[in-house]
């Protein structure tokens, strides 16, 4: 049931809502609007009060809960040494049934603890010493091959239930500086970020997890925390998310994520309207027609000069008076606008604008010289 005015105040920019869903808060009878949203920087529930839309980046949230993910940080230290001793080849050689369940049941990853019978009894402890020490201790081979001989693509893997959440715990526990943790939870937040690109189709377990180590470490050094605190981050997130805190990634691009675009989208705007008679005129005028090529009035550059054939006659008009000085309709000329390439175009019209005289005097010496 939604309540009255729950749709009164549409998502901001950047927030392409789905269906809201509102939901009763003990206030008095108030209610609030949440949007499940997916967008470019981020997915999550986003909350709506008024015209305000709750959003903090990745560094923001780490600063603000920095104290408990420091607590989080000191109690995986406390516990992290016991639990590696299991994995070194002494401890692998007489690991226990209770020893292993009590590291997936005892560790901050709640959800391996489904998996411990499982994994004992399914394969029995020969089969989980012989996977351990391929993973852990087998030094001959890179760690893609171990990983995908522990989970081989075309094949059933050697030990049931032994997936990559139960194989980068125990990575991360032995080295928590090198390893990070890739589960359902770490996963599906750094993919709603848009930090952890998509994999090649085919690509194997190994190939991928050491994508997965790379933005995570990438992520960990760009905010200050370690993987440890990292794999505890994603879980505070997802519960946030939840209460309705919209958290984007805020992290500097990889270069190979990937973004979406051309989604139509309807605008309602009011503008000023230009005459392109105007304009038309005043481009045939300056070019002849289109056989030759203007000088830019403010770099005193042709756009022929540097592009050849290609750029015969084409030139940009540029309004003298910019329409912000003018109110209401104004008649115009060709005297009243200047032929000018696409660089200095913009540059007139950058940061509040400037006149043509003001922006040859910006220019560096010898920038407005004829080749």
């Amino acid at each position: 049931m939604t309540a009255p005015g729950a749709r009164d105040n549409p998502p901001r920019d950047g927030w392409r809502g789905r269906e809201a869903l509102t939901l009763p808060v003990d206030r008095g009878g108030s209610h609030r609007a949440y949007d499940w949203c997916h967008s470019p920087d981020g997915l999550g529930f986003g909350e709506h009060h008024g015209d305000i839309t709750m959003s903090i980046t990745l560094a923001k949230y780490v600063k603000k809960h920095r104290r408990k993910l420091e607590d989080y940080e000191h109690e995986y230290r406390r516990t992290r040494q016991g639990h590696a001793r299991l994995f070194t080849s002494a401890g692998i050689a007489s690991l226990t049934v209770g020893q292993f369940e009590e590291f997936l049941s005892s560790t901050r990853w709640r959800s391996l603890a489904r998996n411990k019978r499982r994994i004992t009894t399914r394969g029995g402890m020969k089969s989980l010493r012989a996977c351990l020490t391929t993973l852990l201790h087998d030094s001959g081979k890179p760690l893609s091959v171990r990983l995908d001989l522990l989970r081989p693509a075309d094949s059933p893997p050697p030990l049931p239930y032994f997936g990559k959440g139960v194989i980068t715990a125990i990575l991360h526990t032995v080295r928590p500086t090198r390893y990070g943790v890739w589960n359902a939870t770490s996963e599906k937040v750094a993919t709603a970020l848009g930090i952890l690109p998509k994999f090649e189709r085919g690509s194997s377990f190994g190939h991928r997890y050491l994508i997965v180590n790379d933005v995570f470490a990438d992520a960990a050094k760009s905010l200050g925390v370690t993987l440890s605190v990292l794999d505890s981050l994603w879980w505070d997130i997802l519960s946030d998310w939840k209460r309705g805190t919209k958290i984007r990634s805020g992290l500097p691009s990889r270069g190979d994520e990937e973004y979406e675009e051309g989604v139509p989208q309807q605008h309602l705007r009011l503008e000023r309207s230009r005459s392109n008679t105007l304009v038309r005129d005043a481009k045939r005028l300056w070019t002849s027609g289109g056989k030759t090529s203007p000088r830019c009035e403010v770099c005193l550059k042709s756009m022929e000069d540097t592009y050849g054939n290609l750029a015969r006659g084409f030139i940009e008009a540029h309004h003298r008076t910019p329409f912000a000085q003018v109110r209401g309709p104004i008649m115009r000329r060709i005297k009243d606008l200047a032929p000018v390439c696409p660089n200095c175009h913009r540059m007139l019209h950058r940061r509040g604008g400037r006149s043509i005289r003001g922006l040859q005097e910006l220019m560096t010496p010898g920038a407005g010289d004829n080749p």
